[in-house]
């Protein structure tokens, strides 16, 4: 059982890690946009 979570996330964890600092990358933009 343990095995499988630690699988999930070394498969899901670099997608979530590049789709946060996407996220926040986006972010910075819009707000030097407004500036």
């Amino acid at each position: 059982m343990e095995l499988n979570i630690i699988q999930y996330f070394l498969t899901q964890g670099p997608f979530a890690v590049l789709f946060v600092w996407l996220f926040i990358y986006v972010m910075r933009n819009s707000k030097e946009r407004e500036d």
